[in-house]
């Protein structure tokens, strides 16, 4: 089952573009991020030619561009982690300091037109208060990783609303939208950073922002301007689609030939794949990272880089590290054993967010 596939119904609700989090160093003067941890990738962190395979978040430390100020990282660098929940230093553009097709590979993207609301000249736009806000909106979409869906970066155009679109852009984003943005919508289901990792950026709710109240008040003046009020999303379902299917998908036994065998050799249904986890009963079932990918009660946990094979059923005995890939839990020596009759959960992925299975067994 692919539920990725059907990520582009919300990406955009949301404000969005559209773990194993080795520090990648990318761009011309480019070195291993501050404070980061694992290898540096030779000639960065473009994409692998095998793409759509999922593309872990990674953190970028580019030298500053010629015009604009030192960064606040080590040596006078600009550190911004290459995710759709990341976020550059404020004043300065995301797509500048990370490389957006990397975070295109996090959500599936293609172009759409923006909300039949849109209206590039509007007469508000002659208020200088309204015109400066919705610049300082534009900058903070501008500084993190929904640009990379929501302006003309996006290689063939837009998702939707977009910061570029002349004049009035705000008017481009759909009612919901909006609803989302005012904080009327829950969007807890996003994936988040710490602001003290994320240049400041807080993610209270849809837009990642240094001042998310600041936004709140913005996209609710922007509602009331359309004559919505909360009380009209009182009913409107959360956002997330698959993450929150995913949230709430409660595992049964496993299929015959599916499981671990007394030998402990992993067999599950659906293919070659990219993740796997063998946890214990109860635990939450994976998500998307920075913060939803690693479950209490993980024991296991594999993963395939996108430049290596995927895994084949039968082919991973528990806690024997195949070629290619890489044991993202423990961060290092062998997991705990599994007890003859114990009951797990193991849970198959083809790629980030792409379950084949998730069947409780009963170890052998």
């Amino acid at each position: 089952m692919n539920v990725r596939a059907g990520w582009y119904l919300w990406v955009c609700v949301a404000g969005l573009a559209c773990g194993d989090s080795a520090t990648t160093a990318d761009g011309p003067g480019a070195t291993a991020g501050a404070g980061g941890a694992g290898p540096v990738a030779p000639g960065g962190a473009g994409l692998p030619p095998d793409l759509p395979v999922y593309v872990q978040p990674t953190r970028a430390c580019r030298a500053p561009l010629p015009e604009e100020p030192a960064g606040a990282s080590e040596g006078g660098l600009v550190c911004t982690w290459q995710s759709v929940a990341g976020a550059t230093e404020e004043g300065r553009r995301f797509r500048d300091y990370a490389d957006c097709d990397v975070v295109r590979t996090q959500r599936p993207y293609y172009p759409m037109p923006p909300s039949p609301t849109y209206r590039a000249e509007t007469p508000r736009m002659g208020d200088a208060r309204y015109a400066g806000e919705l610049d300082w909106v534009r900058g903070q979409v501008d500084a993190v990783g929904c640009s990379c869906c929501h302006s003309d970066s996006a290689p063939g155009g837009p998702v939707r609303w977009s910061i570029d679109l002349p004049g009035d852009w705000a008017t481009s984003l759909s009612d919901r939208d909006v609803a989302a943005l005012a904080d009327w919508i829950d969007t807890s289901m996003f994936e988040r950073f710490p602001p003290e990792t994320n240049n400041g950026f807080q993610r209270p709710h849809g837009l990642p922002s240094r001042d998310p109240g600041r936004v709140k008040a913005f996209f609710e003046a922007e509602a009331a301007q359309r004559g919505l009020t909360r009380e009209d999303f009182a009913d409107a379902p959360p956002t997330g689609g698959p993450l929150l299917e995913q949230a709430a998908y409660v595992p049964g036994p496993c299929a015959a030939g599916e499981g671990v065998d007394r030998d402990g050799v992993l067999s599950w249904a659906g293919g070659p794949a990219r993740y796997i986890y063998v946890m214990n009963v109860g635990s939450k079932n994976p998500s998307v990272p920075p913060d939803r990918d690693l479950p209490a009660g993980t024991l296991w946990r594999v993963d395939v880089p996108p430049a290596a094979e995927p895994l084949l059923p039968g082919g991973v005995r528990y806690g024997e590290l195949p070629g290619g890939a890489a044991q993202r839990f423990p961060a290092a020596g062998p997991p705990e054993g599994l007890a003859a009759g114990g009951a797990y959960y193991l849970y198959v992925s083809r790629d980030m967010f792409q379950p084949i299975t998730r069947c409780l067994f009963t170890m052998p």
